[in-house]
């Protein structure tokens, strides 16, 4: 059984045809102990993520069990196929309510390439994931759109709707927030809080990484370190801002230059308009987390005005040297920018 088909299954692309082989190899013990790692994975995510507390019964096993119920009723002739109509979210919604006999709270509208899914949530946080090459575009209750970007996860929180408007963001996302100026829209990331009424923005914040980076589109954007009291030094982000926080040291930068650059990812184009070398590889330091090494600083000067539709490092190395008929060599992290070599 090719694995690719089998995340293509729980990522709501296979075809029915698809569907079926999936289902089959499930029943297999191969496909059982891949199910199970699956499931094992979320429920570490709610143990990693602090969010047990609210699913107190969440048991892997259990939810297994659940989950291998369904896929048995496929036996019968029950149609559970995940296409347009089931997603491997719904699954794992569905198996851990198995477990929580609970009342039905909020309403979730699922968009997942051009296929729309509405989802009933119970009383526990809704897990949103990507894979690495794998964009997710969703829209919650409220009106609030939000674009997942790869090699993310996003968290509603099981009070959504019930008095706040909170979730938990490890990744990238691009968030247009529906105005609610008694609500306020809050994404708690790594270590960080970010606080909202209504506006469109970007937040970088993956798991691991030393920084938490946020540009705004649209509106106000309050941006603060986590911890008690730390809201209160908040770094208030208007239209056109871009606000950057150091982890380790605790300190926060904003820059107002060319911040569509840090919407890469979701517009795939990459530009920049007369701006120095260093500027640009401060912008490259942010977005890749590659550092410039000059070995003659009078290249640090030098001012280029470029763009292009690929957004990906190497491109930008490609189309900044030649625009400014430098060379350059990457090494792991390390960008080092040099002249042409005199003959």
């Amino acid at each position: 059984m090719n694995r690719e088909l089998a995340e293509k299954y729980l990522n709501n692309r296979a075809i029915p045809v698809e569907a079926e082989e999936v289902l089959r190899w499930f029943r297999t013990p191969e496909g059982e102990k891949y199910l199970l790692n699956k499931i094992n994975r979320d429920a570490s995510f709610l143990n990693n993520n602090g969010l047990r507390k609210r699913v107190p019964e969440l048991d892997s096993g259990k939810m297994y069990e659940s989950v291998w119920s369904q896929i048995q009723s496929s036996k019968k002739g029950k149609n559970i196929y995940p296409v347009k109509n089931i997603h491997w979210l719904e699954v794992f919604i569905k198996s851990a309510a198995a477990i929580l006999v609970v009342a039905f709270a909020s309403y979730f509208t699922f968009l997942h390439e051009q296929q729309k899914l509405e989802i009933v949530v119970e009383h526990e946080p809704v897990i949103f994931q990507t894979g690495s090459e794998e964009n997710l575009v969703m829209r919650l209750s409220d009106g609030t759109t939000i674009r997942l970007n790869s090699d993310s996860e996003l968290v509603v929180s099981d009070t959504y709707l019930n008095g706040t408007r909170e979730i938990l963001l490890n990744g990238e996302a691009y968030f247009d927030v529906q105005h609610d100026p008694e609500t306020p829209f809050i994404i708690r990331g790594n270590q960080s809080i970010i606080e909202v009424l209504g506006t469109e923005f970007n937040v970088r914040s993956y798991p691991g990484h030393s920084n938490v980076q946020v540009a705004v589109v649209d509106g106000m954007v309050s941006f603060s370190r986590r911890g008690q009291g730390d809201e209160a030094d908040a770094l208030m982000l208007k239209k056109g801002q871009y606000g950057y926080l150091d982890i380790k040291t605790g300190r926060f930068e904003t820059d107002d230059i060319a911040i569509e650059n840090y919407l890469a990812w979701k517009n795939g184009s990459l530009g920049f308009d007369h701006l120095s070398l260093d500027k640009v590889c401060q912008q490259i330091y942010r977005l890749y987390g590659a550092y410039c090494a000059f070995e003659d600083n009078s290249i640090s000067s030098l001012l280029i005005t470029a763009r292009f539709a690929d957004p990906s490092l190497e491109k930008a190395l490609e189309v900044i040297a030649m625009t400014l008929n430098i060379r350059y060599q990457l090494l792991e992290n390390r960008i080092t920018w040099s002249t042409p070599e005199q003959t």
